[in-house]
């Protein structure tokens, strides 16, 4: 999907389904990731406390997400923003 957004123009259909991508993609990587994290460096006994923790911080970067998809500039027009020169 990066090489999509990169190269779609603004309000495309083709940036709108990078966006859609985005906000699943990115959720669901760092939720995977940050479980391995609880695994590999907590003890047994907190584990179960983290991994909810994980999962309400997992929802919440998807809502905030979608919601910039939403009603935002979306992922993708947020990113390249990154590297636009302000207007004066």
């Amino acid at each position: 999907a990066t090489p999509v957004a990169i190269l779609a123009s603004k309000g495309s259909y083709l940036q709108t389904a990078a966006d859609i991508i985005f906000g699943l993609a990115i959720p669901i990587h760092s939720h995977i990731c940050m479980n391995a994290v609880v695994t590999d460096y907590l003890p047994k006994a907190a584990r179960g406390p983290a991994r909810v923790g994980v999962l309400g911080m997992s929802l919440l970067t998807y809502v905030g997400i979608q919601k910039m998809n939403m009603a935002g500039p979306g992922v993708t027009e947020t990113v390249k923003g990154l590297w636009r020169k302000s207007p004066k």
